[in-house]
């Protein structure tokens, strides 16, 4: 029977690794997704750019042809029996050459006006792309590798005297919400906590970040009295107003830790102090 028990712990260890690590990829395969649309959409952007830019180059070499076609018949026109002939000629090819210089500059103020309009898209492109690179798919906020970067410019400033703590926060009883309701209210109550922390403490100065699953973060500009209000306001507008998820009203809360930041942290070290503080806090509630 002892052997059965292990087995069967054995069995569920396992399986609760598999599905684990199916959510992962199933989070790894949307965020590529995303990345891969942006991407496709500048790609794009560049190769329209490009069309226009070579026919800018087709339109001078039209151009380039008249010219040279216009010098050869004007050398002709010296070979005319009178001098009407070849006032009449020479009248024929400015024409002509007017007519190819107009239409060059039409042409080129076209394509001028094609590639700012297409330049411009392809900014707005390559914004997107950045964009979704450093944000989260489901929430909007900064992701990790955004928040890394954001954390250790915060951690430099502490040399100048700027005040600023590393909040970290994981929602309590997450997993219910997604046994009870299923996995699209999870994705609400995610969005729904992202909502309520980004209200809180606000989208500038402060940054707010989702790091992976139900775990969030908060770089705050400002001391610890101030932070740990704040959380503590965050859990008490949670209380106050649970999420509405059809016929039910789901309430939500957090577990948290923080830690003022110093030129002596690095972005790993301070991670690992306001995380132990955040699992301090879950273990005392």
């Amino acid at each position: 029977s002892g052997i059965q028990d292990v087995n069967q712990g054995e069995f569920d260890f396992e399986r609760l690794a598999d599905e684990l690590e199916g959510t992962v990829k199933s989070f790894s395969t949307q965020q590529q997704k995303v990345l891969e649309r942006n991407l496709e959409s500048v790609y794009e952007g560049m190769h329209q750019v490009w069309v226009s830019l070579d026919g800018a180059v087709n339109s001078s070499d039209q151009l380039e042809g008249a010219a040279s076609s216009t010098q050869q018949r004007l050398s002709q026109l010296q070979k005319s029996p009178d001098y009407e002939s070849m006032i009449k000629g020479i009248a024929l090819e400015v024409a002509s050459l007017s007519q190819a210089i107009q239409k060059h500059k039409e042409d080129a103020k076209v394509v001028r006006k094609v590639c700012s309009l297409q330049i411009e898209q392809l900014r707005e492109r390559v914004q997107v792309a950045e964009q979704a690179v450093k944000t989260d798919y489901l929430t909007k906020l900064h992701n990790r590798a955004s928040l890394d970067f954001l954390l250790n410019a915060a951690i430099s400033r502490t040399t100048l005297g700027e005040d600023a703590c590393l909040a970290i926060l994981d929602m309590d009883r997450f997993k219910s919400i997604n046994d009870n309701y299923g996995h699209l209210a999870g994705d609400a109550a995610l969005s729904e906590f992202a909502n309520r922390l980004t209200e809180i403490f606000g989208k500038s100065p402060s940054q707010v970040a989702r790091i992976g699953g139900d775990e969030f973060a908060v770089i705050f500009k400002g001391n610890t009295v101030l932070c740990q209000a704040k959380l503590e306001r965050l859990n008490s507008v949670l209380a106050e107003k649970p999420l509405k998820y059809g016929p039910h009203d789901i309430k939500l809360s957090a577990s948290y830790g923080f830690v003022a930041l110093h030129a002596g942290h690095t972005v790993e070290s301070a991670f690992k102090e306001a995380d132990s503080a955040m699992y301090q806090h879950k273990r005392a509630a």
